[in-house]
């Protein structure tokens, strides 16, 4: 002979044959495990498996999600295009010849004296710094160059490298940087 008893998790009516009375039974719909009593009733203390237990929503709302995440997530096709200012472009070509004219002046130094400025520390600071210009300015360039961070440290670099007499550079450092600062500048590239 069969009993009907009700799920306590989903109130689904299941037919038990008599033999499993007072055994763990699984509800086929909810996968719940309870003891299924002898009346046609669940007992009053039904058995948890971990994964049953699911912790309580949060009534905390979402974040809203932020510019950023709303287009990096999407599929290249969809992305809106973010126009890149003016000046974030002057920034990075004036970056990538900064960093071609230093490895060409200093190339011009070290032939024009003869090898003998290499003793010269400021020599290899040039030589540094022209090849991270360049290599921070090509990604510029691009179209996910608001993926980049803001450039300041190379901008400082340019400024610095007056140390070998490097006007060109000094002078688009300077301008870099006031252009760095500028609020439409800021806010693409966010941080």
């Amino acid at each position: 002979m069969t009993t009907i008893i009700n799920c306590p998790s989903c109130d689904r009516g299941l037919q038990l044959p008599e033999n499993l009375a007072g055994q763990a039974v699984q509800c086929p719909s909810c996968g719940h495990t309870f003891t299924a009593s002898t009346n046609g009733t669940s007992d009053a203390a039904p058995i948890y498996r971990p994964e049953d237990v699911q912790p309580p929503p949060s009534r905390r709302p979402a974040p809203p999600p932020s510019y950023e995440d709303d287009y990096v997530d999407e599929p290249p096709s969809r992305r809106r295009r973010r126009d890149k200012p003016g000046k974030v472009q002057a920034v990075s070509v004036m970056m990538l010849v900064g960093g071609i004219y230093a490895l060409l002046h200093l190339l011009a130094i070290v032939l024009g004296s003869g090898f003998l400025c290499c003793v010269w520390p400021g020599v290899y600071y040039g030589i540094v710094m022209g090849i991270m210009a360049i290599v921070t300015a090509s990604p510029l360039l691009g179209e996910s160059a608001y993926l980049q961070t803001a450039p300041r440290g190379i901008a400082i670099m340019q400024i610095v490298n007056i140390i070998n007499l490097d006007v060109v550079n000094c002078v688009m450092g300077i301008i870099s940087l006031v252009f760095l600062n500028e609020p439409e500048t800021r806010r693409y590239f966010r941080g």
